[in-house]
Formats: C-alpha cells, structure tokens, sequence
C-alpha cells in the first residue's frame, strides 16, 4: 500500500481506555506526514536531477564518439599528405636528376663528338678511367 501525506493526516484512530493522547498522536502525524512530503519533493528534484545528468552524460558519449571519429579521419589524412608529399619529393628529385642529365648531354659538344677519331675516343676514355675527369675534358677544348 503506497502511503501519503494526506492519508497520514486523514487517519483516524479508535479511542479506547487507556489510549495515547489524541493531540499527541495527533501532532506526531502531522510531523510525519510534513516529512512525507519533503522526503518526496526531494525524491522527484533528484529524480529530475538524475535525468538531466543522464541526457548530459549521453550528450558527452556522442561527443567523445565523434571526437575519436575525427581524430582517426584526421590520422588517416594526415598519413596519406606525408605519402602524397613523399611520392612528389621522389618524383621531383627523378625529374631534376633527368633534366640535370639531358642538360650535360645537350652541352657535350656535337661536332667535336663526331670528329674524334677511335684512337682519340680510346685515349679521353683512358683518361677519365685513370685520371680526373676536367684534365679529360680539357684535351678538347
């Protein structure tokens, strides 16, 4: 049976002889049923409480979700920049060595290449094998 306040102050006792005094129980009732309603107004305040705090710990679980969600995107993107920049920086450096390569083609006299005789290309390759490459060179100009 679920009590109130208003069924603490409404009961009514049998009188008999040698009973409690009626103004004694009387005040003792309205002291309990003053409890009651605090007890329960206190109940409902921490019930409300405890329901705000529920949504506001939920609110927190999505957002804590949310912040790992994105710190893991933010990894991955991260991750694929330093490939990207690391495949560019390859990719730079095979195209200067190539530039670099076609310009010390380009200035390698053409003429002089094909007026050297077989015994001249014997004797500057002999150089560079042995000696430094200018002094090699040198025999050219």
């Amino acid at each position: 049976m679920k009590l109130t306040a208003l069924d603490i102050r409404e009961r009514q006792f049998r009188r008999a002889m040698r009973g409690y005094l009626g103004a004694d129980v009387r005040a003792f009732l309205e002291e309990l049923a003053e409890e009651l309603e605090r007890l329960l107004g206190e109940n409902i305040a921490l019930a409300e409480r405890y329901q705000a705090m529920d949504e506001e710990r939920e609110h927190y679980r999505t957002l804590d979700q949310t912040l790992r969600s994105t710190l893991v995107v933010a990894e991955r993107s991260a991750e694929e920049l330093r490939k990207t920049a690391r495949r560019e920086a390859e990719l730079a450096r095979s195209e200067a060595a190539l530039t670099a390569r076609q310009a010390s083609l380009r200035d390698w006299p053409t003429p002089r290449r094909q007026r050297l005789s077989n015994s001249q290309v014997v004797c500057v390759l002999a150089q560079l094998r042995s000696a430094s490459r200018p002094a090699a060179l040198a025999s050219f100009g």
